[in-house]
């Protein structure tokens, strides 16, 4: 524009601002936590074993984990899609079930989901874990009252 021409949009600015309303906001949403079960940081005892030409045996616990998988904290740990078989005890029974690595950082861990449990199973496991968070947090709290 020239100095001393009139806005050509002028009258389409003053419209706007009559029927102004708040701006769009551009800012994408935060992610949504995709969990199916509250995770747990709990130390929850784990045997992971590699399938196929995977040889891995490793008994270790779970830095945080679910009714449907874990994470488990390691310096190597294995490529993303691995196939695992997983072993722990869900109450007074031995489970065995077959995994998945989804997620993997060298020198951090690894997430893992159990591919081979029913959903009656998970909640059970969710179940147990919850109780476990629960009792803790009870037997603290008795242990820093005392």
């Amino acid at each position: 524009m020239l100095a001393g021409e009139p806005c050509p949009w002028q009258q389409e600015r003053e419209k706007q601002k009559a029927v102004a309303t708040a701006p769009i906001s551009r800012t994408p949403p935060a992610a949504r936590d995709k969990r199916k079960f509250a995770r747990h940081s709990i130390p929850f005892p784990i045997e992971i074993r590699g399938c196929g030409d995977v040889s891995l045996h490793l008994r270790t616990h779970a830095a945080d984990i679910t009714g449907n998988g874990c994470y488990v904290q390691t310096m190597q740990p294995l490529p993303k899609g691995t196939n695992l078989s997983i072993t722990f005890w869900l109450s007074s029974e031995l489970l065995l079930t077959t995994a998945i690595v989804r997620t993997s950082t060298h020198g951090v861990g690894m997430g893992i989901e159990f591919t081979g449990i029913d959903e009656a199973t998970q909640k059970r496991l969710q179940k147990q874990l919850e109780s476990m968070v629960i009792g803790g947090r009870l037997a603290l709290a008795k242990s820093t009252s005392s």
